[in-house]
């Protein structure tokens, strides 16, 4: 049967309404006590525009919680100017503890989205230069004496990204999956893919070849993550699945704004019992969740390209099945079944 597809929207609001009605997300267990003697960590994994930063939002406003956002972002566009720091030394705050390698990794991207350095000129304190002595005691101090503390990556470079440090009490991996199609659809519009020649069969092409891409980075990633399980027992994996292969804009994803909210905070219960109690009986905290859903990343702060919204129903159609006929979507489809 040929399934509609949806042209792709400016809106947050679809990504939203799937991640909240899909998402099953694992942190601290109930059996898990913050006190200073205990320590959940967690590490998020997936592909970009699979709604990562949302939930990292999300997270960071979780009383006595901490999390690091894509630390490896500046290192892939400039390795030498900005040595790799584990992800292991993240969670331990060990990172943290020095400047040097605190400014390689919390500026731009990391800083701008970490709710430790927000200051009333957005994006002033994210430039190295103004990351001060008093900027590295705050962020260290917040680390160390948070007892619910994470890391969200793009991709993972091997499974040494998941060696996670000894004062771990939990050990914890999210793998959050969007489905490839609807991945390649956002890049693409939001011009993170380059395409020279602006017509309609190259834009197709892009949208196909980016799919098949997104398809084999996904089942990478779920390598690296079974193979740290095979070294370390004490791994815990939660896959949090989209509807891989049908439409975003199904019928059980279309009243985003009367059940989003309300899921969300049965998925904050469920998933952090022992932070999340008090916190969700406060109107202003729930409220501020609610804010963040809606608007946070309504401005992209990226021209659109409109041209894309001119390509029929048939063309993206044909372009999508072209894209999922590949190797890599092919097992990956399997594994969902």
């Amino acid at each position: 049967m040929v399934m509609n597809v949806p042209k792709p929207r400016t809106s947050v609001v679809a990504i939203v309404a799937v991640i909240a009605l899909s998402v099953v997300l694992f942190v601290p267990s109930a059996a898990s006590q913050h006190t200073t003697d205990t320590l959940d960590c967690a590490v998020i994994v997936s592909v970009g525009r699979s709604g990562s930063t949302l939930l990292a939002n999300i997270l960071q406003q979780l009383p006595s919680s901490f999390g690091t956002l894509e630390p490896y972002r500046n290192h892939v566009k400039a390795p030498r100017s900005f040595p790799l720091v584990p992800l292991g030394r993240l969670l331990d705050c060990s990172a943290y503890a020095e400047q040097q390698s605190t400014k390689n990794v919390v500026w731009d991207y990391p800083c701008r989205f970490n709710s430790i350095l927000k200051t009333e000129q957005p994006y002033g304190s994210c430039r190295r230069g103004l990351l001060n002595a008093a900027a590295f005691q705050k962020v260290n101090q917040a680390c160390t004496s948070a007892t619910f503390r994470f890391v969200k990556t793009i991709r993972l470079r091997d499974s040494q990204d998941l060696v996670f440090p000894d004062s771990c009490t939990s050990q914890q991996v999210v793998h959050l999956m969007r489905s490839p199609w609807h991945v390649a659809l956002s890049l693409v519009r939001l011009g993170w893919v380059t395409i020279k020649d602006q017509t309609n069969q190259t834009i197709l092409d892009a949208l196909s070849e980016r799919t098949e891409r997104m398809c084999q980075f996904i089942l990478r990633d779920r390598a690296i993550i079974q193979e740290a399980q095979r070294h370390n027992a004490n791994l815990q994996v939660q896959t949090v699945r989209y509807p891989l292969f049908m439409p975003e804009n199904s019928t059980s994803h279309t009243d985003p704004k009367a059940t989003v909210l309300e899921h969300l905070l049965n998925l904050l219960r469920f998933v952090a019992p022992n932070t999340s109690g008090k916190a969700l009986q406060d109107a202003d905290f729930v409220a501020e969740v609610a804010g963040t859903l809606h608007t946070k990343h309504a401005d992209f702060r990226y021209k659109l390209d409109q041209r894309i919204d001119k390509l029929t129903q048939q063309q993206l159609e044909a372009a999508r099945t072209k894209g999922l006929q590949s190797i890599a979507c092919k097992e990956l489809h399997g594994l969902a079944s």
